[in-house]
């Protein structure tokens, strides 16, 4: 027998920490000339993360593991420093789908921040916020929690 659809996503899931961790330690491994070069380098993992991503069909999973390839598809894409559209779709859907993926609120957060929309980028981390406890809570006061700089 193949491996099971939690052995498939747990793959999936690993390819796209990968993703992340390259691109956040990519001068451990490559010498600071290859700066220049780092963002094709990205994407071309990026792409090659997609693929695999692209690969798992949803049939087959219920809501909960539909939202999770929905986050790990935003998320992978959300890896530049570019607003991706296609990111927010994924992760737009993944939160609709499970409210309670707090690693997709917080991407999604990011994905608006990247776009300029702050205050969509706020609402986000603040549902990622009540979903971890429902007693805390971003403040809209002078003395906020985070403060957000443009």
């Amino acid at each position: 027998p193949g491996p099971t659809r939690c052995q498939i996503m747990d793959e999936a899931e690993k390819a796209v920490l990968e993703l992340y961790d390259f691109r956040d330690r990519y001068f451990e491994h490559h010498e600071v000339s290859k700066a220049p070069e780092k963002t094709q380098h990205v994407e071309d993992k990026m792409t090659a993360t997609l693929q695999k991503l692209d690969e798992i069909s949803d049939e087959a999973l219920d809501v909960r593991g539909k939202a999770r390839l929905m986050f790990l598809r935003g998320h992978a894409r959300n890896v530049l420093s570019e607003f991706d559209a296609k990111a927010e779709e994924f992760l737009s859907r993944a939160v609709k789908l499970d409210p309670t993926l707090v690693a997709a609120w917080n991407s999604l957060g990011e994905c608006y921040w990247k776009q300029g929309n702050i205050e969509g980028a706020f609402n986000c981390f603040d549902g990622a916020l009540r979903q971890v406890s429902g007693e805390v809570k971003l403040e809209r006061e002078e003395k906020t929690a985070f403060t957000f700089k443009i």
